[in-house]
């Protein structure tokens, strides 16, 4: 049985506040997405654990959520399932 693993990452880059807004410098907003990125696919693979991957992909999208705008990051995994994961309940 094949299965969909994923995980979410959101990277605030900018607040406003009526008109005030608050960002991040260019170089420091690439060095969260690389921090977020790696802990993104960190997690995604204690996640499968030492369940076969067939494929990995990641979405990097630019969200604006209420006062907040930023990045998002959903990095997901195909796995297969095998048989003690399926009669452990896991």
């Amino acid at each position: 049985m094949t299965r969909i693993l994923h995980v979410k990452k959101f990277i605030p880059l900018n607040v406003s506040v009526g008109q005030l807004v608050r960002g991040v410098e260019f170089d420091v907003a690439l060095n969260r997405l690389d921090e977020s990125l790696n802990k993104a696919l960190n997690e995604l693979s204690s996640i499968a654990g030492s369940r076969n991957i067939r494929q990995v992909g990641i979405n990097i999208s630019n969200v604006s959520l209420g006062n907040v705008s930023g990045i998002l990051i959903i990095a997901y995994a195909l796995v297969d399932e095998d048989d003690e994961t399926r009669k452990g309940g896991g």
